[in-house]
């Protein structure tokens, strides 16, 4: 993958950090300005409270303040009552957007109070069949008339899952911009991993690499894990079953772990290097399934969403351990750990706002989704980079299989293959072609008086004065020990004695040079040309036998298959 790319990624991860952060304002009076004040309590007593007893325990002095809108409770809270305190300071009735929970939360009652009495009550959650209040990836919203002057709205939310409740009053035009741009950074996160996805899954078809086969499955079980608990996933596909919202995000945060496992395996070859450790992770792997898929039987869903949360947490750890100990044997295994860093630190961060651990910051809050792009962006990398490597290997290995180690000049294998297809076009044309056959004379003589060293240092010599004189498109092989052959297309029997002879000459006079030595070699020709429908094995028979007669001729000498009188003659 090239710079230019990557850095065309990073300016779309770049936009949608932006837009995501423009998601949800931070403090009550950028959340609205009719907002006055924030109060929370928990509810103490198994018996969940009537609004009259919330009220009366608000106006009692026993809630707490909230310092920013965003409020968070972590996994296993007790119900939570918020109240709003509004304040209209106009004379006319103002339509907001109120946002009072996460698309997770199980169920949400919202109040609106007057002076006067209750107005309006409004229940949605996430264990409702179509909740028409749900607007997936923005939370429960509702639609509220405030009235002038002074008023509140109650929430109480209750779930097993982390409670969440992100809460936000806007007008009509930021409602929806606000919506605008979680639509489109959502588009962007997922056109970037799809993208990701379509790439390696083409790789997996075209090198069958494991590792990225294994790679487009863990990014796609991320996206099918934050399409379902950000509220897509009950929004279009299952908006009729709320049990299978509640558990199956639970199940696919165990299977992204365990993805993200068996991408580990493949792509650091744990198999090969760490058969023990690979051992253990399976195990830990199966660990995982045998421990929800009971407590989602069960519909034990608070033993269920800690047990989901640890053990993602713990499986990103376990991967960059992995890491750790393929640093010796895996080349790419420190932009490994930079990547698996990157989605942990951002697992980490989302995972300690959402339970309240840290204070709320948009950053914070979608560091997941950033940590998960970072992390898919440099394992793209690094398959890229494997992928490069492969290649390499595929065309050194072709190019050894077809060259000669010694000299690089094509086998006797290659020159068959590569002639025969010339020889075919040349019979089909019409069109002429000539072959050479060249043998170095008395060249046991220069291993016998030199080495064998020295006499392969002749022949690369002799390769390298050939490849430097001859064309593009002939063909230059080593036929077996110091016989070299040319396959000269488009050429006659005239041009390639011509040819031949001016290659005579050049070899004659260019000795090489020995340590202190400079060895002068000279060679024979043999050259036979095509006349009608020949063979490859026949144009060969015949050079062989016109290099026979050179070197019956007294050596250094060029012959061709016939007189070129004749030649001329017949012409």
């Amino acid at each position: 993958m090239t710079f230019c790319r990557v850095l065309c990624i990073a300016v779309i991860v770049l936009i949608a950090q932006s837009a995501l952060s423009s998601e949800r304002p931070q403090s009550p009076v950028v959340a609205s300005q009719l907002v006055s004040e924030i109060g929370f309590l928990h509810e103490a007593q198994d018996t969940p409270l009537s609004l009259e007893a919330a009220r009366k325990r608000f106006e009692s002095g026993n809630a707490q303040s909230a310092a920013h809108s965003f409020l968070t409770f972590g996994i296993g809270s007790k119900p939570v009552w918020v109240r709003l305190g509004l304040d209209n300071p106009t004379d006319v009735t103002l339509r907001r957007r109120l946002t009072a929970a996460e698309t997770w939360i199980d169920q949400v009652d919202v109040y609106q109070v007057t002076s006067g009495g209750l107005l309006h009550h409004w229940q949605a959650g996430d264990a409702k069949p179509r909740d028409r209040h749900l607007l997936p990836a923005v939370g429960l919203v509702f639609d509220v008339d405030v009235p002038p002057g002074q008023s509140a709205i109650y929430i109480r939310g209750q779930t097993f899952d982390p409670m969440t409740l992100p809460i936000a009053l806007l007008s009509a035009a930021e409602s929806r911009t606000h919506y605008m741009l979680t639509q489109m950074a959502y588009g962007l996160l997922y056109g970037i991993l799809l993208t990701l996805i379509a790439y390696n899954l083409l790789l997996y078809r075209t090198f069958k690499l494991l590792s990225a086969l294994a790679y487009s499955i863990y990014i796609g079980s991320f996206i099918m894990l934050n399409t379902g608990y950000v509220g897509y996933g009950s929004y279009w596909l299952y908006p009729e079953s709320p049990q299978i919202q509640n558990y199956l995000t639970l199940l696919l945060m165990v299977l992204h772990g365990i993805c993200g496992l068996s991408f580990a395996l493949a792509f650091l070859s744990v198999k090969e290097n760490l058969p023990r450790v690979r051992r253990a992770v399976l195990a830990y792997m199966a660990v995982g399934l045998v421990v929800i898929v009971p407590l989602i039987i069960a519909r034990n869903q608070l033993y269920a969403a800690t047990f989901a949360f640890g053990y993602l947490s713990l499986t990103t750890l376990v991967m960059i351990v992995l890491g750790v100990l393929s640093r010796k044997h895996i080349a790419n295994a420190n932009t490994y750990l930079a990547a698996v860093l990157a989605s942990m630190i951002g697992v980490l961060a989302t995972a300690l706002t959402v339970w309240g651990a840290i204070p709320y910051t948009h950053q914070g809050y979608h560091a997941a989704e950033f940590g998960v792009v970072i992390e898919a962006v440099l394992l793209a990398l690094i398959l890229g980079k494997k992928l490069k490597a492969i290649e390499t290997e595929r065309i050194d290995a072709q190019y050894l299989s077809s060259h000669d180690a010694l000299t690089n000049l094509h086998n006797r294998r290659s020159f068959l293959e590569v002639g025969n297809k010339l020889l075919h076009v040349a019979v089909r044309k019409q069109r002429p072609m000539s072959l050479v056959l060249i043998d170095i004379d008395h060249f046991k003589a220069v291993n016998d008086r030199y080495g064998h060293q020295t006499g392969d240092r002749a022949l690369v010599h002799l390769a390298r004065l050939l490849m430097d004189n001859v064309r593009d498109g002939d063909i230059v092989a080593r036929w077996g020990g110091e016989e070299i052959v040319l396959l000269l297309p488009e050429t006659t029997i005239d041009e390639a004695v011509f040819f031949a002879e001016r290659l005579r000459t050049k070899i004659a006079s260019t000795p090489m040079v020995a340590g202190h030595h400079e060895i002068t070699m000279t060679v024979c020709f043999g050259v036979a040309s095509r006349k009608k429908d020949e063979t490859l094995d026949n144009l060969f028979g015949e050079a062989d036998r016109q290099l026979y007669s050179a070197k019956a001729g007294g050596r250094n000498r060029v012959e061709p298959h016939a007189p070129l009188s004749a030649m001329k003659a017949s012409a």
